[in-house]
């Protein structure tokens, strides 16, 4: 249609410059007319390409499609072109076919055959457009997919090992003979147990009940370690209630920080753990006093945990574990966002 107008306006002009003035109605008209049969060549291609299967995209086919679409198109275009100007405009009839092709000259055949090029290949970009994108959007997808499933996988290996971590510590205490401390354990096993099940629904928690999480399952350990397991919290004045935290994050920064303290045999267990936001991140930091210099820690739930963080937060997050021979610091940030109450 823009091809249609554009042509009116220079005939037009035209037409004044050499003093046959037409009414650019009319101009318009009979340049709608004659655009007609390319209208009809890419509304006709249009079709094609939209049902064309994937392996006809390719050079070989396409160009045995353009060499039809030519040797048709070409001869009905010529046709179509002299039966309008003996209709419209000489007021005769056409001339046989034969005659109104080899009376058509060589640059009439090139102008018209560069035209339905223009409209054959204009319809092979956007067709090979429109798949590329569609692709790139399948493609997106299924890469979207696979995280997500490589995401439900990691949440389903933490839980069992949440849960083995605490019955070990449960029957530590039975093993110990002391029966009131299991009892107690077991009930806040129970608690924790609950918030473990309520993640599995995919309900993103807020990071208050994240922290009220990690406060419980550190206070199981405290009846399994006793006193020689010290845990100082320190959380910055903050809205935490507003702020949401992937299920059971906290926990497996404070796992891996007593995992690393109990692995290297030492008698007491001191943990310090703060919280704080900082302009649009939120900083948890762990750290574990070490009696002695020890060997490098496992770095495997370090590498799941930064895994899962990949995958939640695109890159946006980051995780540390610095070691010197006084203390194990882990350091986890992660981009603050909003609680959604479900």
């Amino acid at each position: 249609m823009l091809v249609i107008l554009f042509f009116s306006l220079a005939d037009y002009a035209d037409l004044i410059k050499i003093g046959k003035p037409k009414t650019f109605a009319f101009v318009l008209a009979m340049s709608a007319i004659s655009f007609l049969s390319y209208i009809l060549l890419s509304a006709l291609l249009a079709i094609i390409f939209e049902n064309l299967p994937e392996r006809w995209l390719t050079a070989k086919y396409l160009l045995i499609l353009y060499a039809l679409v030519i040797l048709l198109f070409l001869p009905l275009e010529i046709c179509y072109e002299v039966s309008t100007v003996y209709l419209l405009i000489k007021k005769k009839s056409p001339p046989p076919v034969l005659l109104m092709l080899t009376d058509t000259s060589a640059m009439a055949w090139w102008l018209l055959g560069f035209q339905a090029s223009v409209a054959y290949f204009m319809q092979v970009a956007i067709t090979l457009w429109q798949r590329g994108r569609e692709q790139a959007l399948r493609t997106q997808d299924l890469r979207q997919k696979n995280l997500m499933l490589r995401l439900s996988l990691m949440q389903c290996q933490l839980e069992p090992y949440f849960l083995l971590s605490s019955l070990d510590g449960i029957g530590n205490l039975i093993r110990v003979a002391d029966r009131s401390l299991a009892t107690t354990a077991l009930a806040r096993l129970s608690d924790l147990l609950r918030y473990v099940l309520r993640s599995t629904d995919n309900e993103t928690p807020s990071m208050t009940d994240e922290i009220g999480f990690a406060k419980a399952y550190l206070s199981l350990q405290e009846l399994r370690y006793g006193q020689h397991l010290q845990v100082k919290w320190t959380l910055s004045d903050n809205e935490w209630c507003a702020v949401s935290c992937p299920p059971l994050l906290l926990h497996s920064l404070i796992e891996q920080a007593l995992h690393c303290s109990v692995t290297s045999k030492q008698e007491n267990h001191n943990l310090l753990l703060s919280l704080e936001q900082r302009a649009s991140m939120v900083q948890c930091c762990i750290t574990v006093a070490l009696e002695a210099a020890i060997a490098s820690p496992d770095m495997t739930q370090i590498d799941s945990v930064r895994e899962r963080l990949a995958i939640l937060y695109a890159g946006a997050a980051s995780l540390d574990l610095l070691q010197d021979k006084e203390r194990i610091c882990i350091t986890m940030l992660i981009p603050v966002t909003e609680f959604q109450d479900t």
